[in-house]
Parts: structure tokens; C-alpha cells; sequence
């Protein structure tokens, strides 16, 4: 595969990661366990959350 299509396949999927990401976030899941669910870093989620406008507020 060239380097622009998996380059455009990869965005792809984190477009999609983000999305997923702020729905579970609406639906309530802590940003730790968006973050294990979709076997991402907590610091990346809280950083797609902050994008998206779904950022869950937790105690």
C-alpha cells in the first residue's frame, strides 16, 4: 500500500476513534475507561474530548 493511502486510512480511523470517543463520553464512561476501550493513552482521549466538546467532567 502507498504511503498516502494508509496515511488517509489511518486517519481515517482515528476520525472514527473520536468519534466513538465522545459518544461514550455523552453517555457518561470515565475518560480512563474511553481510553482503555479503545487502547488509546488518557491524555490523547482528554485531548479528542477537548476537540469534540464532549469532555465529561470528573471528580
Amino acid at each position: 500500500m502507498c504511503e498516502v493511502t494508509e496515511w488517509i486510512e489511518q486517519k481515517g480511523k482515528e476520525e472514527k476513534a473520536k468519534e466513538v470517543a465522545g459518544n461514550l463520553a455523552q453517555m457518561g464512561m470515565s475518560t480512563e475507561k474511553i481510553a482503555q476501550a479503545l487502547d488509546e493513552s488518557v491524555q490523547v482521549v482528554r485531548k479528542w474530548l477537548g476537540e469534540t466538546g464532549a469532555v465529561k467532567q470528573e471528580l
